[in-house]
């Protein structure tokens, strides 16, 4: 399957936002970012329950390409870089 013909659905996104959110929020902002996410809500709410909703929300928001590309530069680096 080819990045561009990947279709996710919601309980996909929702799995993503899940392994994202132990992640520290510098590091969210920064990946996120990187791939044309809004991380306006991750840089303004600093409480971790608020701060999971922004997550979701920006996850949500992004199309099946970002989603492709973030999930893609995960995998190729090593977990201890980011949580």
């Amino acid at each position: 399957m080819t990045q561009g013909s990947m279709k996710l659905n919601l309980r996909s996104k929702m799995a993503l936002c899940q392994f994202l959110k132990p992640f520290k929020r510098g590091d969210l902002v920064l990946l996120l970012g990187k791939y044309g996410l809004s991380t306006r809500e991750l840089e303004d709410r600093p409480a971790a329950l608020i701060r999971a909703i922004a997550l979701r929300n920006a996850i949500l928001a992004a199309s099946d390409s970002q989603i492709g590309e973030i999930v893609q530069e995960l995998a190729s680096v090593p977990l201890l870089k980011f949580v």
